[in-house]
């Protein structure tokens, strides 16, 4: 049981780091300068180099990686006294954050994944995905109720049946998904001692 709660977590940390780094590089690499996004196309060379200075365009890929990294993981090390370090911990950025351990003037942190901000609104993509997320899936499970069914031998007997209803927003999950996901809700329902398999 042990070998398997450690192999499903090692396999989910591979899976998150594999998305992390496809993410990273779908918005870093692909085509598409923010400074002119947000500036637009007549914008001036100095304010283009100051935005990308803000936004760490400036610095290598591994560099950029690395902060993005930092920035969403729950455990990070921050600058807790410079403020004009790339990596400062600026409490409107970030939120709270719980100091573990201070290393001279870093500290291993622990705060809320950071998620940057929009190029184009610049508000908080956190902002921005709790907006859009409440009516992106909703699952209704209605109550139990004794219902009258035939079974495998063709005997009609009293059974218990209980609806499940799943409503998916189509820009974000795809209705097939959606139809799996309340179909494993089914199987979990039925047969609770799978979850511990």
């Amino acid at each position: 049981m042990l070998k398997l709660l450690v192999n499903k977590i090692f396999y989910g940390f591979l899976v998150t780091l594999g998305v992390v780094i496809v993410v990273f590089f779908l918005f870093t690499v692909l085509p598409g300068d923010p400074a002119r996004m947000m500036l637009g196309q007549r914008a001036d060379l100095v304010s283009v180099e100051i935005i990308n200075r803000e936004l760490g365009k400036d610095q290598p890929i591994f560099k950029q990686f690395l902060k993005y990294a930092n920035d969403l993981s729950p455990l990070c090390i921050l600058d807790t006294k410079n403020p004009d370090s790339r990596i400062y911990f600026d409490k409107e950025k970030y939120g709270r954050g719980v100091e573990l351990i201070q290393f001279s003037s870093r500290a291993l942190i622990m705060k809320a994944p950071y998620l940057g901000r929009s190029y184009q609104s610049r508000e908080s993509v956190s902002a921005i995905l709790l907006d859009a997320l409440p009516g992106t899936a909703i699952l209704a499970i209605a109550s139990v109720r004794k219902k009258v069914v035939v079974n495998d031998q063709d005997e009609i007997e009293v059974r218990s049946r209980m609806n499940i209803t799943g409503s998916f927003d189509h820009r974000v999950a795809d209705g097939a998904v959606g139809a799996k996901f309340v179909n494993a809700v089914k199987t979990y329902l039925e047969n609770p001692t799978r979850l511990l398999q």
